[in-house]
């Protein structure tokens, strides 16, 4: 998300090698989001760079109008082969340092939380009326359309203006933090 409310569709990856049916992961998902299956379900520098890819082609940056794209410091958007992908395509990668999401992170400061809130109140209400059932792989992506629906995007925009990365100010650290973490 961005600070003029534009999101990109989620991605979702689902623990598997393989499926038949993959259409019906997808099942009511947000329009134009994606399916990822590995066998895990964890994260790493082939599931990311097909995110990045996946974010690239809903943004569309170039020369002229790069994007920025800030993330937290997980090792598998630190890979080559994604760094080098995302120079090529004008996506600047910002990490943030350890500790710091109360600062740096807007969508950690306020979309996350109300976004949790919803996915949780959607499950409820979903377990409510199928009492018999549970919430399998083929329920996800229609329960997270959902709940991203409903959480609200002020909140996004809020969430900007809190950490002060828009309207910039470079001095929400104090002196002694800035002279810590100098980089």
């Amino acid at each position: 998300m961005n600070v003029t409310d534009h999101s990109v569709p989620p991605s979702f990856i689902f623990p598997r090698k393989r499926i038949d049916n993959y259409g019906q992961l997808m099942i009511k998902a947000p329009l134009d989001s994606t399916a990822i299956l590995h066998e895990n379900g964890w994260m790493n520098r082939d599931i990311f760079l097909r995110w990045l890819q996946h974010f690239k082609h809903h943004v569309q940056p170039t020369k002229k109008n790069p994007v920025l794209l800030i993330l937290d410091g997980h090792a598998s958007h630190k890979e080559l082969a994604v760094t080098e992908y995302a120079r090529e395509n004008y996506v600047h990668m910002f990490s943030t340092p350890s500790h710091t999401i109360h600062k740096t992170q807007p969508l950690g400061r306020t979309f996350f939380k109300q976004f949790k809130s919803s996915f949780a109140s959607v499950n409820a209400e979903w377990m409510r009326r199928n009492p018999e059932a549970k919430i399998t792989d083929y329920n996800v992506a229609a329960l997270i359309n959902t709940a991203f629906s409903q959480a609200v995007f002020k909140i996004t925009q809020n969430g900007f203006r809190c950490t002060r990365i828009y309207p910039l100010n470079c001095k929400i650290f104090s002196d002694i933090v800035g002279i810590l973490y100098s980089w």
